[in-house]
């Protein structure tokens, strides 16, 4: 389990969950939770946060839709992690 900006984020192994923890994200992700299979994205990109801005882990799916998983100074290790993991596993498929 990973505490970004407002989110919460699990993923095992195929499945990503992100489960927003205020309000704001809650309303940004359009869902109390949102699920993604690894097969559904296309693409990953991580961009680190800086002093004056928070850090982005971005998933493109193959029907083009996009997330955006927000995290800040803090936490970036623990999604540096997390994309590490998901390309991995992106390349066992």
């Amino acid at each position: 389990m990973v505490d970004g900006t407002g989110i919460s984020v699990d993923f095992d192994g195929r499945l990503l969950v992100v489960e927003p923890t205020t309000p704001a994200a809650k309303e940004e992700l359009g869902t109390s939770r949102l699920s993604l299979f690894l097969t559904d994205i296309s693409r990953l990109s991580l961009k680190g946060a800086g002093m004056l801005r928070g850090g982005r882990l971005s998933l493109t799916m193959h029907d083009g839709s996009r997330h955006y998983l927000a995290f800040n100074r803090a936490q970036e290790p623990h999604f540096a992690r997390l994309y590490k993991e998901l390309r991995a596993a992106k390349s066992t498929l």
